[in-house]
């Protein structure tokens, strides 16, 4: 790491000043690349972008040892298909479990991929399908349900439908058998974990462009702009120039800290990682423990806690075990006691999820607008993240151009 570090330290000083200065200038002219201020060069430069990372991905595809294999594999797979057989049950099951992987693992990387403009995927589908899995169990009384065609933006009618009939109720209304936490986060980890990968591998773009960016001497724009807001006295400066100390000094241990919890800001430590010249497979495998197998199974365990209220009364119960009757800020706040507050509160937020599922005949009209006022919002995040790609695409592409121009000068 130290002669390409050299190397790179070396080109960026051959740079003569009236480069840096036309460096900066262009990059600033590529900030107005959007499709609001300058359209049809945003749109010839994002066909141009695209068009050439299809080819390139597809050449490299091909030209992979393990193409052959695929090709075969795939060729198998449509004979099969389409012919009828004794086999015909199991190629539709396998079917059915390879779209549930792609799904789920695509789904986790475009939550993260991209510098801060992915999908929100976690809340658009998996913390509705923890949800739908939590609603099923307390019904089924068992995890002995459908779950994994719960995919694609369908559902079959068997999605979540118990294949025994539910068990009886007690005095109290209460189902006489209930399935335990264990089994029902059992039942939801397979799609927990291939999200959480696919937002480890969603994270992987910002760490090469910033390597590739300092192994060629060239500048690094992304990381300029983020050494530029750390220097800058608000909360948010210090709390990023925090992070980029914190990741020089421990290295991978860094990375999985900062990945293992929602962390609004992980894009600066992929950044600063390639910037660092930190190896592949450390960046990656912090990142994959961190959020597959430490960050989405205590999300998981935090949601199916939420939407289950035989588990949410035990919560509230511990909380309320735990709160000192002799100090009672939200009394003095409120006029209600903290323990109090606290089950109303939790109590009400399990009501509103579960209203979304089990509505009255009456309150049809209700329960179809805000069905549609979600689907516009999940409409409008999925355009803001199609129309993120288009300009980084786009600016991409004209970043290359004025890169030739810089070296011509």
């Amino acid at each position: 790491n130290g002669g390409t570090t050299k190397k790179a330290a070396a080109a960026a000083a051959a740079l003569s000043a009236e480069q840096r200065a036309l460096e900066h200038e262009l990059a600033r002219r590529r900030r107005d690349i959007v499709l609001w201020k300058q359209p049809l060069t945003t749109l010839r430069l994002f066909g141009a972008a695209a068009s050439e990372t299809v080819a390139h991905y597809a050449l490299v595809a091909a030209q992979h040892p393990a193409a052959l294999y695929v090709a075969l594999f795939v060729v198998v797979y449509l004979v099969l298909d389409r012919v009828e057989g004794a086999h015909s049950a199991f190629v539709d099951h396998a079917e059915d479990w390879a779209l549930f992987a792609v799904w789920w693992f695509g789904a986790g990387v475009l939550s993260s991929v991209g510098l801060g403009t992915g999908m929100h995927t976690g809340l658009l589908w998996l913390f509705p399908h923890i949800f739908n899995v939590c609603v099923a169990a307390a019904l089924c009384g068992s995890i002995d349900f459908e779950t994994h065609t719960d995919v694609w933006f369908s559902q079959r009618d068997t999605t979540f439908e118990c294949r025994a009939p539910p068990p009886p109720l007690d005095a109290n209304g209460e189902p006489t058998v209930q399935a335990s936490f264990g089994a029902i986060f059992a039942k939801v980890f397979l799609p927990c974990f291939l999200w959480g990968a696919g937002t480890a591998l969603g994270e992987v773009p910002p760490y090469l462009l910033s390597r590739a960016a300092r192994l060629a001497g060239e500048a690094d724009e992304e990381f300029d702009e983020l050494m530029e807001e750390t220097s800058r006295a608000d909360v948010l400066g210090r709390m990023k120039k925090w992070m980029i100390e914190f990741l020089q000094r421990h290295g991978f241990w860094g990375v999985l800290l900062m990945s293992a919890w929602p962390n609004a800001f992980f894009d600066v430590v992929g950044l600063c990682a390639g910037h660092f010249l930190m190896p592949f497979h450390v960046f990656l495998g912090g990142t994959f423990i961190g959020k597959a197998l430490i960050k989405v199974n205590g999300q998981a365990l935090f949601f199916i806690t939420l939407f289950n209220e035989r588990f949410l009364l035990r919560l509230v119960d511990a909380i309320e075990w735990l709160m000192p009757a002799a100090y009672e800020p939200c009394e003095l706040a409120t006029g209600v006691p903290c323990h109090t507050l606290v089950h109303r509160k939790l109590t009400e937020l399990h009501q509103r999820f579960a209203r979304g599922e089990h509505v009255s005949a009456d309150s049809g009209s209700s329960w179809l607008s805000a069905k549609f006022a979600w689907q516009c919002v999940v409409t409008a995040l999925i355009g803001s993240f199609a129309l993120s790609c288009v300009h980084q695409f786009a600016q991409a592409r004209q970043a290359a151009i004025d890169r030739q121009r810089v070296r011509k000068q």
